[in-house]
């Protein structure tokens, strides 16, 4: 495998399939190429590669990991418009947002508004199962799991829960006091 596409899919496989020793190689030699010849590297390939990025940075402790996503996620369209076009952008932007709700303090309701946002481009992208895992990570799930990204500003903020379709726990948040936007 030469060409970058490839060396991104190998990466991504690797992983899914928990390999990293096998995903570390790819990234080092996808860095390598990335510094050689960025040029002739499509654009779009780096975007999504660069996508690929900010959703392993969604796995590092807080505050680094959705500081390091956000970095990504508020440059790419500004270097690659159509990125927005991927199905996980705005989940990934969502998430980060989710991420950085919940470490602070005090709460800022502008990230509540840009989640809110990043919420119905989501959705309106076709991707609202995989917000409401992100919300709701454990309903339905045979074991326990990390992606609560949308779990902590979803119990705060009834207005997520609205974004995300899902009236019933709107109303069981507001019910309960949950601040409100």
């Amino acid at each position: 495998m030469t060409d970058f596409k490839s060396l991104h899919e190998g990466y991504v496989l690797a992983k899914r399939f928990g390999d990293s020793d096998m995903a570390r190689s790819f990234l080092q030699r996808i860095e390598g190429m990335l510094k050689s010849s960025q040029d002739s590297i499509p654009p779009r390939d780096v975007a999504r590669f660069q996508l690929t990025e900010a959703e392993r940075m969604l796995y590092e402790p807080p505050p680094k990991g959705y500081e390091g996503a956000l970095e990504i996620l508020e440059k790419l369209p500004r270097d690659a418009p159509s990125i927005t076009q991927e199905p996980g952008y705005f989940v990934f932007l969502a998430a980060a947002l989710g991420q950085q709700y919940a470490n602070e303090t005090p709460r800022n309701p502008k990230t509540v508004e840009r989640a809110i946002e990043a919420i119905r481009q989501a959705r309106y992208a076709g991707q609202t199962d995989w917000l409401h895992y992100l919300a709701d990570p454990n309903r339905g799930a045979r074991e326990a799991t990390k992606d609560d990204d949308l779990v902590v500003i979803a119990r705060e903020q009834p207005e997520v829960w609205r974004a995300l379709g899902m009236t019933a726990q709107a109303d069981a948040a507001r019910d309960r006091g949950a601040i409100s936007p």
